[in-house]
C-alpha cells in the first residue's frame, strides 16, 4: 500500500522542499501641588506610547498592548502596576492585515472560491495549487515584500486531501504522493514514494524554480544562498540531506543519512531546482524505505536551529530543535540555539522571563536538568564542529528540569519552561538588539551519556513555536531639580544660604521613571553636615508621581546649625528597583535676614516729603535710582516692586557700594481712553534688600512719611510722546527724510536703492520702496539703549532670500579697517527661521560685519508665525532697559517675550565714537531690505500694549452718521458718504447710545456711498458699525462693504445662510465674473425676532499675515475663519448695500439694508481683541 506517514514513525519514500519567507522583526490632593513647586512647566506631559499606554492600563485595570512597540515577532503591554510585558517570538506569531488590524497566524488550511488552497491567516501570503491539468504550475508561492519563491510541479494535480497543516496530492506519479506543509513563514514539500520501485523516479529530481528579485549563489558547504539585487543577504537553502526509515525508539531520530547533491539548473526562459540523490544510498540493501530528500529553502531573517554530531549540514530550517545525549545505533548529542530581538529592554529592569519550548519527544519522564546558556552569534555555518562560545563573564547560566513529550497525561506533548530572567536582565544592561541563546544538557551530563536528558522541541518553523515572555520594569531616572528651601543647588548653581527659622526648610526634586509610569515614586534624601559620611537610611523620604516633585521638610530632629554647610543626595524607588544617587547638593544655614532695610534715592524722580513734592520723569520712562545696603554687609540683591506689579531682582554691588538701577514708573494699568494710560500721577516704589540666604529686610520707608509708610513715593509726569517719527511721505528724489515728531531727527537717504512708493501701509500717504541692496536711510544715534525705548514700523516684505534689516540703532568704532560694534537694537526679518524679530547686543567683539545672528550677548525674541509677502504689517518691539524684559508685537499683538537678563547694566554712550540710526540696512549694508517701510516711529519709554495696539492701525474713515454723511477720520483726504437722493427722512435724531446725535435710517434700497475707495482689502483691514436690523426675514442685508469691479471686497452685515440669518462678515474669492467660493465668519445661531429693533456691534476684521478674518458680535470674537486669496476692491466704500455680478444680471446693486445704521468706522490694519472691545464700550468714539 502506498501511503504518507509522519516522522517519528517509519515514512514511505519523500521528497521534501521547505521554504520560509522572510519575517520581519520589530495620592492626589497631596501631590497637586508638587507639579508647579520650583518650576510651573515641569510637569511632566510625556505622550509617547509608553506612557500613554501605562496610563491607559493604570485607568482601566487591565492590560494595554504598546502598538509602537509591536511587530510580528514581539507584542508589548503595559500592565496596570506600571510593569510592561513582552512576548518575544523567534518567528512569527502575528501579522497586519489588509485593514492594518493584528492577526494571529492560523496554519489550518482551507479551499478557497478560485480552487486554490491557502492557510486560514499566514503572514506571507502563501498559497498552495489545487487541483490541475498538464503543464508546469506554480505549487507553491510564497512572498515578502519585493523578494519571492516559486517551486513549481510539472504534470497533472489532483484535488489536495487537507488535514490540519498539510495538502496531500495522491499519485502525482505512479507510486509517488505529494505532500505540502504549511509552516509558519513558508511551507515544506515531500515527494512521499512508496516502494522501491519508485526510487527511479526521484534519481534525478528537477523541480521548476523561479525567484522574484533574488539570486542563488552555490556555497562551499554545498547549499544555495540567496541574495537581492544589490547583493545583500535574505536568505538561503541549506545542504539537502536523505535518510532512510530506520529510526530510532529513544531517540526518535532517523539513523541513517547521506548527502544529496543541490544546484540551480538555469534555462533560456526556466530555472529549476536540481537535486542528485546518491544512488549508492538508494540502491543498498540495508537501507530501509522510504527514504526522506530534504532541502529546505529559508528566507526567515530570524533563527534557531540545532547542532548534533551527526550532522554537518545547517539545520535552520528544521521544525525541531534538540538537545541532550543518547545512545541508539551510535551516540548522538544535540545542542539549539534561538535568536531573540531585545531591543525593547534596552535599559529597562527584567523582573521576570519565562522561556516556553514546546518539548513533543523525551527520552523519558524523569527529571533531568537542561541548561539556557547565553552564546556568541549564530548563522548558517554553525554545526557541531562550529559552535559560538559558550558564556562568558558575567553571563549567567539557568537550568529547568521541567519535562514533557513522552507518554501521555502530566508528561505529554506540551510547553517546558525556565526562568530566564537573569539572562535578559544581562541583555537589557548590556544594551543588546538581540540575543542568542543557547540550550543543552550540562556538560558532565554529556560527558557521563545521561539518556535522561534527550529532547526535542518544535522550532519557529513549527505549529508551537518558542517563545518568551517578559515582564520588565524602567530603573527610576536619578532625580533632578534638586532645591533647599526653594533653592536650587546642583552643579553649576550659586551657593546656596537657607534659613532654619521660622521652620526650617523644605527639600524638593524631581522624580521620573523612564516608563512614563503613574505608580508612585518614593525620593530618599540623605542629609549630612559637610565632609561626615551620608547616613545608611534616608534622612527622610517622600511620595510622588512620575514627572512631579517630592517634598518634605527637614525633620526638627535634624541637627541644623548656623552657618554650617550641609550636603545632600537624593535616590528614586519605584518599589522595584532604586536609582543610582543624585549630584551632590550643598546649603548653608544662615537664618537672619538683613537687620535694616536698604537706602533708596534718585535725582530725575525725587522722593516726595511731606514738606516738598516735585514732579520728576514721566511714566514709562527709566531713571536712574541708588540703592544701598545701609551697613548691612551681607546683602546680596535688592528686590522692587510697583504696586501691581511683579517684583524684579538686581544684583548688589560689592564692597558696601551703592547699586545704581534703571527704573520705570509705570503707565496707569487701565483708563477709560487709551490717552488716559500714559496721565502721571503718584507712584509708590517699594525696595527690600535680600542677603545670601535669600531672606528680605524691612521695606524701604522715609520716617518723615506720615505714618511712617512704605516705599519710596514719587510724583511722576505724563508720559512722553513720540521723540522720533519718519512718515516717509516725501516725494521721489528726496535726500533726507523729516521727522515730523518736530525733534529734528532727520535722516540721509541713500543716493540710490530707494525709490517712491505709491502704496502707503493706509496711513493716507505714501512710502518708500527699498532695493534690497543699496536702499537706507540714516542718521546719528538716537536713543540711549540705557534706557526703555519702544521702535514701531509698518513694512511689505518683497523678498525672504536673506536677512532683512528694518530699523537698526548701532555703535560703531573703526580701527585698522575692522568693524567692532556695540549693536544695541536691531528690528529685522530672520530668514534663517522665516519670523519676524527684534534683538539686542550688549557687548562688542571684533567681526567684519555686524550681521544681527554674530552679536554677543545677544537677546532675540521672534514672532509665532511665518511672515506673508506683500503684505503690510505692524512691527514694534519694546525694550525694559531695568528687567532686560524684550517684547516684540506684530500687528499690534504681542507674540513674543524675552524675560532673559543681561549680565550687566549697558555703558552710557561713547562720544568719540561712530553711532548711527539706519531704517532698511544694517551696519555696511547688511541685511538690506527689499520692500516697502513706512511709518517709523520711537519713544523714549515702553508702551502700554494697548497703545501699542492704537499705533499699529490708522483710522481711514469715521461716519457718525449724526444727520449727515461727513468723514471725519483724521486722514489728509476725507471721503464723505452721499447719495443724490438723500433727505431729511433718512436721518433718525437717535442714535445707537443714549445722547448719541443721530443714525442713518435705510429702507426700500436706499445707501450711501464714498466717491472712492478708503481701504485696502488685500491688506489687512477692520470694518466697524452699529446697526438695528429691521426684522429678520431670510434676506441677506450688507450694512458695510466696499466695491470690486464685479463683486464687493467683504460685506459685513446679516446673511442668509438657508437656515436662517446670521451676523456674517463675508470676503469673495476674486473679482471676477466667475462664481469663485465666499468664505464667511458667521454667527453660530440665526437670528430670531429678539435679535430686531435692538442696537448690534458688529466688526469685521481681515488679518492679511496671519490669513484670518474675524467676526466681533458687541465686542465679542464669535468666528475665526482661514482666508488665503488676496485681492484689492479699489471701488467706493458703501453704506446700505452690496455689489454682486450674476450671469444674466451682469454687474448689479443687491443687499440692500433695512433698519438703522450708526457710527461706521474703517481702520487700515488689524484692531486687536482689546481695541475691538474698547470701540464697542466707548460712549464718545475715542478708543
Amino acid at each position: 500500500m502506498i501511503h504518507f506517514v509522519g516522522r517519528r514513525a517509519c515514512l514511505a519514500v519523500v521528497t521534501a522542499l521547505s521554504l520560509t519567507a522572510v519575517a520581519v522583526p520589530f495620592p492626589a490632593d497631596a501631590f497637586a501641588a508638587r507639579t508647579t513647586a520650583l518650576n510651573p512647566l515641569a510637569t511632566f506631559t510625556d505622550t509617547d506610547p509608553e506612557t500613554v499606554a501605562s496610563r491607559e492600563a493604570r485607568r482601566t485595570g487591565r492590560p494595554v498592548e504598546v502598538e509602537a512597540l509591536g511587530s510580528e515577532t514581539t507584542r508589548v503591554v503595559a500592565n496596570p502596576d506600571g510593569s510592561f510585558t513582552a512576548d518575544v517570538h523567534v518567528g512569527p506569531s502575528r501579522f497586519r492585515d489588509e485593514s492594518g488590524n493584528w492577526r494571529t497566524v492560523d496554519l489550518r488550511l482551507e479551499k478557497r472560491a478560485d480552487g486554490t488552497v491557502a492557510p486560514k491567516a499566514h503572514p506571507r501570503g502563501l498559497v498552495l495549487a489545487g487541483a490541475a491539468g498538464e503543464g508546469t504550475h506554480d505549487l507553491a508561492r510564497v512572498a515578502s515584500g519585493p523578494a519571492a519563491l516559486s517551486l513549481g510541479w510539472e504534470g497533472t494535480l489532483p484535488d489536495p486531501d487537507l488535514e490540519g497543516t498539510k495538502a496531500t496530492y495522491e499519485e502525482v506519479r505512479p507510486g509517488i504522493d505529494l505532500v505540502l506543509e504549511v509552516t509558519r513563514t513558508g511551507f515544506e514539500q515531500f515527494l512521499v514514494v512508496k516502494n522501491r520501485d519508485a526510487a527511479a523516479g526521484v534519481k534525478s529530481l528537477a523541480m521548476p524554480w523561479r525567484t522574484e528579485n533574488l539570486t542563488p549563489h552555490a556555497t562551499s558547504g554545498g547549499g544555495l544562498e540567496l541574495r537581492d539585487a544589490q547583493g545583500r543577504y535574505v536568505g538561503h537553502v541549506p545542504a539537502a540531506e536523505m535518510w532512510d526509515a530506520s529510526t530510532g525508539v529513544k531517540s526518535g531520530e532517523n539513523l541513517r543519512r547521506a548527502p544529496v547533491g543541490m544546484s540551480v539548473r538555469k534555462a533560456e526562459r526556466t530555472s529549476a531546482l536540481s537535486l542528485s540523490p546518491q544512488e549508492s544510498f538508494l540502491n543498498d540493501p540495508r537501507t530501509k524505505y522510504p527514504v526522506t530528500i530534504d532541502p529546505a529553502p529559508t528566507l526567515k531573517p530570524g533563527f534557531d536551529a540545532f547542532v548534533q554530531n551527526s550532522f554537518n549540514s545547517d539545520q535552520s530550517a528544521s521544525k525541531e530543535l534538540k538537545l541532550g545525549y543518547v545512545e541508539e545505533g551510535g551516540v548522538f548529542k544535540a545542542r539549539s540555539f534561538l535568536r531573540w530581538s531585545t531591543s525593547v529592554l534596552r535599559g529597562k529592569q527584567v523582573t521576570a522571563a519565562t522561556m516556553y519550548l514546546w518539548n513533543h519527544w523525551s527520552y523519558s519522564c524523569d527529571a533531568a536538568k537542561w541548561q539556557v546558556w547565553i552564546t556568541g552569534g549564530v548563522g548558517t555555518s554553525t554545526n557541531w564542529d562550529n559552535q559560538p562560545a559558550w558564556g562568558g563573564t558575567g553571563k549567567p547560566v539557568v537550568e529547568s528540569t521541567m519535562t514533557k513529550g513522552y507518554g501521555v497525561g502530566n508528561c505529554g506533548d506540551g510547553y517546558v519552561t525556565a526562568n530566564v530572567r537573569s539572562t535578559f536582565q544581562w541583555a537589557a544592561e548590556n544594551n543588546a538588539s538581540t540575543l542568542t541563546t543557547g540550550i543543552r544538557a550540562s556538560q558532565a551530563d554529556e560527558d557521563n551519556g545521561n539518556q535522561k536528558t534527550w529532547k526535542r522541541f518544535s522550532s519557529s518553523e513549527g505549529e508551537k513555536d518558542p517563545y518568551i515572555s517578559i515582564t520588565y520594569n524602567s530603573k527610576p531616572n536619578v532625580p533632578t531639580e534638586l532645591s533647599v528651601g526653594g533653592k536650587r543647588c546642583e552643579s553649576g548653581q550659586p551657593q546656596v544660604f537657607v534659613s532654619r527659622t521660622p521652620y526650617f526648610p523644605n527639600v524638593q526634586a524631581k522624580v521620573t521613571d523612564p516608563d512614563g509610569t503613574e505608580r508612585t515614586l518614593r525620593a530618599q534624601f540623605y542629609l549630612a553636615e559637610k565632609g561626615k559620611a551620608l547616613p545608611t537610611a534616608p534622612t527622610m523620604q517622600d511620595d510622588a508621581t512620575n514627572g512631579t516633585y517630592a517634598i518634605k521638610p527637614i525633620p526638627s530632629g535634624f541637627p541644623l546649625t548656623e552657618n554650617v554647610t550641609y550636603v545632600m543626595r537624593v535616590a528614586n524607588t519605584d518599589g522595584l528597583d532604586t536609582s543610582d544617587l543624585s549630584a551632590t547638593c550643598e546649603f548653608t544655614v544662615d537664618s537672619a535676614g538683613p537687620a535694616k532695610p536698604p537706602t533708596v534715592t534718585s535725582t530725575i524722580y525725587p522722593e516726595c516729603v511731606p514738606a516738598v513734592c516735585n514732579t520728576g520723569g514721566s511714566a514709562g520712562s527709566s531713571g536712574e535710582f541708588q540703592f544701598g545696603p545701609n551697613g548691612v554687609t551681607d546683602v546680596k540683591r535688592y528686590r522692587y516692586w510697583f504696586d501691581g506689579g511683579a517684583k524684579v531682582e538686581v544684583t548688589a554691588a560689592t564692597g558696601g557700594a551703592v547699586t545704581s538701577v534703571q527704573v520705570a514708573p509705570p503707565l496707569a494699568q487701565s483708563g477709560l481712553h487709551i490717552d488716559d494710560l500714559a496721565i502721571g500721577g503718584q507712584r509708590v516704589l517699594h525696595v527690600e534688600s535680600v542677603d545670601q540666604a535669600g531672606r528680605s529686610s524691612a521695606e524701604y520707608r522715609n520716617e518723615t512719611q506720615p505714618d511712617e509708610a512704605a516705599g519710596y513715593s514719587m510724583l511722576v509726569g505724563t508720559a512722553q510722546p513720540e521723540f522720533a517719527r519718519w512718515k516717509l511721505d516725501e516725494p521721489a528724489g528726496s535726500t533726507t527724510l523729516a521727522d515730523s515728531a518736530g525733534n529734528g531727527r532727520t535722516l540721509s537717504v541713500s543716493a540710490t536703492g530707494m525709490s517712491k512708493s505709491a502704496m502707503g501701509s493706509g496711513d493716507g500717504g505714501s512710502a518708500f520702496t527699498f532695493d534690497g541692496v543699496n536702499g537706507v536711510a540714516e542718521g546719528a544715534m538716537i536713543f540711549n539703549p540705557a534706557q526703555n525705548v519702544t521702535v514701531g514700523a509698518n513694512v511689505r516684505l518683497t523678498a525672504k532670500s536673506a536677512d532683512r534689516v528694518v530699523f537698526q540703532q548701532a555703535r560703531r568704532q573703526g580701527g585698522f579697517g575692522e568693524f567692532l560694534p556695540y549693536a544695541y537694537f536691531t528690528l529685522f526679518y530672520d530668514s534663517a527661521v522665516d519670523r519676524w524679530c527684534v534683538q539686542t547686543s550688549e557687548s562688542a567683539s571684533k567681526v567684519v560685519v555686524d550681521q544681527p545672528k554674530t552679536w554677543i550677548n545677544k537677546r532675540t525674541v521672534c514672532s509665532v508665525v511665518s511672515p506673508q509677502l506683500s503684505v503690510w504689517t505692524s512691527l514694534y518691539a519694546t525694550l525694559d532697559a531695568g528687567t532686560k524684559k524684550l517684547d516684540l508685537y506684530v500687528d499690534g499683538v504681542r507674540v513674543g517675550v524675552d524675560n532673559t537678563a543681561g549680565s550687566a547694566p549697558l555703558p552710557p554712550i561713547n562720544s568719540q565714537s561712530l553711532q548711527y540710526t539706519r531704517l532698511g540696512a544694517g551696519g555696511y549694508n547688511v541685511g538690506a531690505f527689499k520692500g516697502e517701510i513706512d511709518e517709523v516711529r520711537l519713544w523714549n519709554r515702553m508702551l502700554h500694549p494697548d497703545e501699542v495696539a492704537a499705533a499699529a492701525v490708522f483710522e481711514s474713515g469715521r461716519w457718525d452718521l449724526d444727520g449727515n454723511g461727513f468723514d471725519s477720520a483724521p486722514t489728509p483726504s476725507p471721503r464723505d458718504l452721499e447719495n443724490p437722493a438723500v433727505n431729511e427722512e433718512w436721518w433718525l435724531e437717535v442714535g445707537h447710545q443714549e445722547g448719541d446725535a443721530g443714525s442713518v435710517r435705510l429702507a426700500d434700497k436706499r445707501f450711501l456711498t464714498t466717491s472712492g475707495p478708503v481701504i485696502r482689502t488685500d491688506q489687512s483691514f477692520t470694518a466697524s458699525a452699529w446697526v438695528n436690523l429691521s426684522s429678520p426675514e431670510l434676506a441677506t442685508k450688507a450694512a458695510v462693504s466696499q466695491d470690486g469691479t464685479y463683486k464687493g471686497g467683504f460685506f459685513l452685515g446679516a446673511r442668509e445662510f438657508g437656515t436662517g440669518v446670521r451676523w456674517a462678515f463675508t470676503m469673495a474669492g476674486a473679482d471676477a465674473t466667475t462664481s469663485d467660493p465666499v468664505l464667511h465668519a458667521e454667527s453660530a445661531s440665526p437670528l430670531v425676532d429678539e435679535d430686531t429693533g435692538t442696537w448690534v456691534h458688529l466688526v469685521g476684521v481681515y488679518d492679511a499675515p496671519a490669513q484670518q478674518m474675524r467676526l466681533y458680535v458687541d465686542g465679542q470674537l464669535i468666528k475665526s475663519t482661514a482666508r488665503t486669496p488676496r485681492w484689492n476692491a479699489g471701488g467706493p466704500l458703501a453704506v446700505g448695500r452690496y455689489r454682486w455680478h450674476g450671469s444674466n444680471l451682469g454687474v448689479y446693486d443687491a443687499d440692500f439694508w433695512t433698519g438703522g445704521i450708526d457710527a461706521v468706522r474703517v481702520f487700515a490694519g488689524t484692531l486687536s481683541p482689546t481695541l475691538v472691545a474698547r470701540l464697542h464700550a466707548t460712549t464718545d468714539g475715542r478708543l
